[in-house]
């Protein structure tokens, strides 16, 4: 029995790269989304990863907190000097260095509802205001002025990049399924 061209074709591309993604993903090399973000005092600001909080100075990283959770969780800065995060069961409360201080049931995830509302939009204790927007699914945090707003963030390209693959991949599956199955059923008859 052949073998539509049209499905080595499609296989022969589309097992590596999406091999090659996966492994990028489960390393924890990229990562597709950005949870939450907050900033502090100092103007770092702290990006929500997969399984890490991202610290940046100026579009530059300096460092990575790993959370106590490996389940989704949301994030905030409280009083500029701790970490308030829920993992929806369980709320942990941290130094910006993310050494664990306390740490309590979240009850009716109360406030992993509450983060999960806030978390397109983070305003200061000084009153900057940082907005997290999606430009054709590249995700970038901006501080907002009054007239004008500057970029804090940009999605790294890699991350972008196996996004639009994975993205790409799926889609195409879709696209691709009829005409492969009319090939083979041309080769049947």
């Amino acid at each position: 029995m052949k073998i539509p061209k049209l499905l080595i074709k499609y296989l022969s591309v589309g097992v590596p790269m999406t091999v090659v993604c996966f492994i990028l993903l489960i390393s924890g090399k990229v990562s597709l989304n950005t949870y939450s973000f907050a900033v502090d005092s100092f103007g770092k600001l702290y990006v929500g990863k997969d399984s890490k909080i991202e610290v940046y100075i100026d579009q530059s990283l300096v460092k990575s907190i790993f959370p106590m959770t490996t389940k989704g969780y949301l994030f905030t800065i409280e009083n500029d000097d701790s970490i308030l995060l829920s993992d929806a069961s369980t709320v942990y409360v941290m130094d910006l260095n993310g050494v664990v201080l306390s740490q309590r049931e979240d009850q009716f995830s109360t406030v992993y509802s509450k983060l999960n509302s806030n978390k397109e939009i983070f305003v200061t204790t000084s009153g900057m205001k940082y907005i997290k927007r999606n430009i054709l699914g590249r995700i970038e945090i901006i501080q907002d002025f009054e007239n004008t707003s500057a970029v804090v963030y940009r999605m790294p390209l890699l991350d972008y990049f196996v996004k639009v693959v994975f993205w790409t991949i799926l889609v195409s599956g879709f696209i691709i399924t009829p005409f492969i199955h009319s090939e083979w059923k041309k080769m049947l008859k």
